[in-house]
């Protein structure tokens, strides 16, 4: 099975009683020359990734904890909080 990197977008307490995880997957920027809706630019070094990569933000899903191979950094404050102002624009929770 392939794997990819993701951001956990789950709170913690809901991911103590779940087994499993609500994330949005992450990709490369090699193919994309700009930003499209949904996704998030996070330059190479941030939250342990070695690329320029996006967060696709229209890709949530729920997977098992299982499928977790290991843990490689986390976001600060300002990727996750772009990443939840642009969840709250793509899910239509915006006001």
């Amino acid at each position: 099975m392939l794997s990819r990197p993701c951001v956990v977008i789950s709170p913690g307490q809901l991911n103590r009683v779940f087994r499993g995880l609500i994330i949005c997957p992450i990709t490369d920027a090699r193919h994309r020359k700009h930003l499209g809706l949904g996704l998030i630019r996070v330059p190479a070094g941030e939250g342990g990734l070695h690329k320029d990569s996006f967060v696709i933000s229209f890709q949530v899903r729920m997977i098992d904890k299982k499928r977790i191979i290991q843990s490689i950094g986390s976001f600060d404050g300002t990727i996750m909080n772009e990443i939840s102002d642009t969840l709250k624009f793509v899910l239509g929770m915006r006001h």
